[in-house]
């Protein structure tokens, strides 16, 4: 059975010969053989008057606030002015870290290359919630990526020759195609079972805000609630929406500003479970009703 979240490594080799991808729980899902995924008949690469770009062909990579003294963005964005000139851009946030766009991204095995070039030690990793999507929805997840430093093994931290690194955020995080939307955006915020309020609820409209995103909360109703039926065998009474406005017309910056957001509130919250880009998405990508693990109910 499908466990939710996984972590998938697309990792740099030493002076960045090489990109490995370590990705054991894939290999479990290569056993399942019942599993149906949710595959639009009607699925195509049309868009819609008002429908997000899926990603036009520009790749973004997270570096999330949670690492961000093991970064020097700075430093990569210095690097990039001499050899991607007017071919990216970086939305710095608040709180470290940031957004980077590679405008015109290369083929897949140099795609992630120019967001780790500057650091010696790092990987860039699928996020997390990007699984078992349809056809539309894997290639959303091949243009968005975390970038993550490669934390000092445990002997290292035991042993006092390196300060213990901070804690994963284990959070799910998608964009999904919802029918109807005309245009509007949403994101949807799912705390855990056993949390009881949601907490930072403003914080992350500055938040997002610092990323040129205006998010402002709204009843989760109308085509929002048919759109997620199905998802939940829960009461919906807890889960939060933001009504958003502003950012790039794009389905994968989009989504990266969502992953900075969701992450950095992890930081400061555990009770988060998963957050959710609503939007009508060329392509009609979806991952979050092929979830099949029950405490994700």
């Amino acid at each position: 059975m499908y466990a939710g979240p996984t972590e998938n490594r697309l990792r740099l080799g030493p002076g960045g010969s090489r990109i490995v991808v370590l990705c054991e729980n894939q290999r479990r899902q290569d056993k399942v053989t019942h599993l149906r995924l949710h595959q639009p008949e009607d699925e195509d690469d049309s868009t819609s008057p008002g429908s997000l770009r899926l990603h036009g062909g520009c790749a973004f990579v997270v570096y999330p606030s949670y690492c961000a003294s093991y970064f020097d963005t700075d430093g990569l964005v210095s690097a990039l002015k001499k050899t991607r000139a007017g071919r990216f851009r970086f939305w710095e946030d608040f709180a470290g870290g940031g957004v980077l766009e590679l405008i015109d991204a290369e083929s897949d095995g140099e795609r992630w290359r120019p967001a780790t070039g500057n650091y010696r030690w790092c990987s860039v990793e699928r996020i997390d919630g990007l699984n078992c999507g349809n056809r539309a929805g894997e290639d959303l997840a091949s243009y968005v990526a975390y970038a993550l430093p490669d934390f000092p093994p445990p002997i290292a931290v035991k042993m006092g020759l390196a300060d213990r690194p901070p804690k994963k955020p284990t959070i799910g995080v998608s964009a999904e195609h919802i029918d109807g939307l005309s245009g509007e955006r949403f994101c949807l915020v799912v705390p855990r079972q056993v949390s009881k309020v949601c907490k930072h609820q403003n914080s992350a409209i500055d938040w997002f805000g610092a990323l040129g995103i205006k998010a402002k909360k709204c009843p989760l109703s109308g085509q929002l609630t048919s759109g997620i039926a199905g998802w939940y065998d829960r009461s919906l009474d807890k889960m939060l929406v933001y009504q958003l406005s502003g950012g790039e017309e794009n389905a994968a910056w989009q989504l990266a500003a969502t992953s900075y957001v969701a992450t950095h509130w992890w930081t400061k919250w555990r009770g988060l479970e998963s957050v959710h880009l609503l939007a009508d998405i060329q392509g009609k990508p979806v991952f979050r009703p092929n979830w099949t693990n029950p405490m994700y109910r």
